[in-house]
């Protein structure tokens, strides 16, 4: 059963009828009419008339161009009062627009939002666990365990946008809903052999997958075969085509046009993935007197096999109708992409070819460790853990790299593509044999009530698998390994004949080659991140079910990898020295003249350490894997636990801590060069406060056993079957209360290459009006001042002195457990939760975008919701 939806936004707009030349039935009209595309009175040029009466525009002197006015493709004629003749739509676009009318009529006359909000069936999350286990004893010193795991998790998912039809089934032919069938097999083999009374061996065998496929609902109708499309795509899925309307450079931006917004259509996805990982273990125990000692080894074998959409057009390139193919005069401002698509008139389409690729990484490791009994009142552990990571690599070396320290051999400049050859090289070139972790820790008796406890160690952070492909960012492998299919500027009448370009092309591997969203591996990736820690703590037993528990705890880490650190930004100083003389430390005519035109880039392709990106407007530079992160962590944490005695048991704990360091929590997407301002500066940058932290953590909960029924404190006498129905209910409590995360606040100078600047905070201003309050101005805007002119702020990334509102909330339920039968083998569990019991507010963040009029003030509640109750019943036997 797909039952599992994630909807996107509802802002999915269609055409009114009359735009496409439909009445309100779907009987077809004389005129498409695209009037309402016209800014009338805003005059961009004027057409020479011609004869082609009912058609085009006939007026004996030159006819006034407006912006949106549609030109006949290939006539130089405006469509008299922009109503294109229905006899000219295409043939493969009135085959869309019937489905347009039929799925997707308008709700309203609001071009904001015609096809109304998405429908939500019931959020009911469909799990399916299976589970077999096995145990085995071949003799008295032998014993064979083994399991098998297997998880189902069916869905659909819709929450890529585009056109969406409330009534039709998974959104309608065109909807961008896809399935995700995912499955998480599991398993588990273990042999434990006691070769003498004081010795065991076990061997230990894994192997876990996860497979997740994204298949577009609509593949069942052979959309592309019935459009028409299907003979230029190599394996044709089926997926009613991805289409986009573009607005090319059109004055009003995006998919937008004089106030009407053109959904996307259509769906690329027809992809897997498959993570595998098969571990294999030898661990040996040995008890002798006051020793308890455990040596093995672990090797680990991971495997990203990615399996691209294939037979679609693709997201990046789909189908795109812009309004180039029906402008003309004052081509910026004229033309409109649904007037192209009514035509049928392509501007540019683009199909997926196979670019799989498969991910390899190997991991080998040796341990020991001994718990030493020194004496009654002190117990000593200490351990030893080497780590090697191989170099990750690609099976068939399908993998490229612009290598920042490589000359390229055309124009001179540092940095270049590099292309590998075979399966066994890879961009991780610097190994690191040094991984080794020691850890020393001890537990002494001050008391019979108190023992103080201490240990402190190295730990290393698993490198990095996969980031969004089985290869990092996966774009990364198509760059001169991917077969690339396109045509451009065709009626889609007579089908989709692309031009196939292949690696062997000329040009496809070449140095100079950048593409979009340009991928460096950085060399050091084989040095894994590190933590050094220590914590020192004191228990003691309050009564013979209570305990208290003090502990201090810190950490420093380095080596933290993230693709923050090596963004393509120029020197601060190079940018104030362009300023102030005019003056760029690289020669021009060298960068433009090896990419072409650097156009509105320059200055900043002569300040940037790599202009070559920059000149061939392909986005930020994202370096994988670069260890120069910095992170602390100090905290003093008191808890309190009661085991369950007399019907009551309880944990409660406060957290005080702090964090720092130059690397968040983001998922750091390879379109997106992260929150610093100065990547030459990441010792400073590291001494900032963590978007993550939190001061004060008080949280807990409280359960208590109902004291009804025989054997309790009230109605001991009742009789079995009033018992079954007051006894053994339980009461659960729980509550968290949380401060704020810091602020963050950045400055409105923009400086070219800059990818954010601080603001300067007013020396002894007040941060905050008041207290926090929804539709309140609560941040005070003149004390976050802009920095000067071409000066970087100084107020850090985030700034502690101001948090966002913090979160209070408490849970309450009631359960009951009935069991009857034969050794109770039947079970059922009844359970009432009530979340966020009291109904607490929860505040959004205030608006921290210096440029809005809406600065300081808070808009909105948080994401915690309202009392949200439920009753679940499970039976077991």
């Amino acid at each position: 059963m797909q039952s599992e939806w994630n909807l996107g936004p509802l802002g999915r707009t269609v055409p009114t009828n009359a735009m496409m030349g439909l009445d309100s039935s779907g009987s077809v009209l004389t005129y498409a009419d695209m009037s309402a595309m016209l800014t009338t009175g805003n005059v961009v040029g004027t057409a020479q008339p011609v004869t082609n009466a009912g058609v085009c525009d006939t007026s004996v002197s030159a006819v006034n161009v407006y912006q949106g006015s549609i030109y006949m493709p290939g006539t130089g004629c405006v469509f008299a009062n922009n109503q294109i003749p229905t006899s000219l739509i295409s043939t493969t676009t009135a085959k869309i627009l019937q489905l347009y009318h039929k799925y997707y009529a308008p709700a309203s006359t609001n071009t904001l939002n015609e096809a109304g909000p998405a429908y939500q069936p019931d959020p009911w999350f469909h799990n399916t666990q299976s589970s077999i286990k096995m145990d085995y004893n071949p003799s008295a010193k032998q014993h064979i365990a083994g399991s098998f795991y297997w998880d189902d998790y069916p869905r659909i998912n819709a929450d890529q946008g585009g056109a969406w039809s409330p009534t039709a089934k998974y959104g309608g032919p065109m909807a961008n809903s896809y399935w995700h069938n995912t499955t998480a097999p599991s398993v588990r083999l273990s042999d434990a052999i006691t070769i003498t009374p004081n010795l065991l061996n076990t061997v230990y065998a894994t192997f876990n997958r996860f497979r997740n496929p994204s298949m577009a609902t609509s593949q069942t109708g052979k959309w592309d075969s019935d459009l028409g499309l299907a003979s230029g795509v190599t394996d044709a899925a089926g997926n009613f085509p991805l289409i986009y309307f573009e607005t090319g450079e059109y004055t009003n931006g995006a998919n937008y046009q004089n106030g009407w917004n053109f959904s996307n259509v259509g769906s690329q996805y027809n992809d897997f993935y498959a993570g595998n990982t098969f571990i294999y273990s030898d661990q040996l125990v040995w008890s002798h007197k006051r020793h308890n000692v455990k040596a093995g080894v672990e090797f680990r074998a991971m495997q990203f096999n990615y399996h691209t959409d294939n037979g679609t057009f693709m997201g990046g390139y789909p189908i795109i109708f812009d309004p180039s193919t029906t402008a003309g005069i004052g081509w910026q401002t004229t033309g409109n992409a649904f007037g192209s698509f009514l035509l049928g008139n392509v501007y540019n389409a683009e199909s997926n070819n196979p670019d799989n690729e498969y991910g390899r990484r190997k991991a080998l490791s040796f341990y020991a460790s001994d718990d030493i009994k020194v004496n009654p009142r002190l117990t000593v552990n200490v351990s030893l853990r080497w780590d090697y990571n191989n170099p990750y690599k690609e099976k068939y070396g399908h993998w490229s790299s612009f290598e920042l320290d490589d000359k390229n051999p055309i124009s001179g400049l540092m940095g270049t593509y590099e292309y590998l050859k075979n399966g066994s090289q890879s961009f991780e070139r610097r190994q690191d044999y040094y991984n080794y972790s020691p850890h020393i820790g001890a537990s002494y008796k001050l008391t019979e009530k108190t023992v103080a406890r201490g240990n402190g160690g190295i730990f290393f952070t698993p490198l990095n698998m996969n980031t969004w492909g089985g290869v990092p960012y996966q774009q990364a492998g198509d760059v001169g390994f991917h077969n690339i299919t396109q045509e451009g500027n065709f009626n889609w009448d007579q089908g989709y004949s692309p031009t196939l370009v292949t690696p062997a092309t000329p040009g496809a591997q070449s140095p100079s080659y950048i593409t979009s969203d340009v991928i460096s591996i950085d060399p050091r990736s084989l040095t894994p991140g590190n933590t050094w820690q220590y914590n020192v703590g004191v228990q003691r037993e309050l009564d013979k079910v209570t305990k208290l528990d003090v502990n201090w705890i810190q950490s420093r880490s380095t080596h933290l990898h993230s693709g923050f650190f090596q963004h393509d930004q120029p020197k601060i100083s190079d940018w104030q020295n362009y300023v102030a003389t005019g003056n760029t430390p690289q020669s021009m005519s060298v960068i433009c003249a090896t990419w072409g035109s650097c156009g509105d880039q320059y200055p900043l392709v002569a300040l940037v350490p790599y202009p070559q990106v920059f000149a061939g407007y392909t986005g930020p530079l994202l370096s994988v894997g670069s260890p120069l992160g910095n992170a602390d962590y100090k905290s003093l944490q008191f808890s309190v636990t009661r085991r369950a005695a007399k019907g009551l048991s309880l944990q409660a704990s406060y957290n005080w801590s702090r964090a720092h360091g130059d690397i968040d929590s983001d998922f750091q997407e390879p379109w997106w060069t992260g929150p610093l301002q100065n990547t030459y500066d990441l010792k400073g940058e590291a001494k900032d406060i963590a978007d993550f932290d939190i001061t004060h953590i008080v949280k807990g909960y409280v359960i208590y056993d109902l004291p009804f029924g025989r054997g309790k404190m009230l109605m001991s006498d009742v009789s079995t079957l009033m018992d079954e129905l007051i006894g053994g209910w339980t009461l659960d409590g729980g509550f968290n209360y949380l401060s704020g995360t810091p602020i963050s606040v950045h400055s409105t100078n923009n400086y070219p290459g800059f990818n954010s600047i601080y603001v300067d905070l007013v020396p002894g201003c007040k941060l905050t009006n008041g207290s926090p309050k929804l539709g309140q101005v609560w941040l005070n805007k003149s004390c976050f001042a802009d920095p000067a002119a071409n000066q970087l702020g100084t107020a850090g990334n985030y700034q502690e002195q101001v948090r966002n509102p913090g979160l209070a909330t408490e849970n309450l339920a009631l359960h009951k457990s009935l069991t009857v039968g034969e050794d109770k083998r039947y079970n059922l569990t009844l359970r009432i939760e009530f979340f966020n019991v009291f109904n607490r507010d929860s505040l959004a963040g205030p608006d921290t975008n210096k440029a809005d009029a809406t600065f300081g003030e808070i808009l909105n509640y948080g994401g915690i919701g309202g009392r949200v109750g439920q009753f679940g019943a499970r039976f077991t036997f």
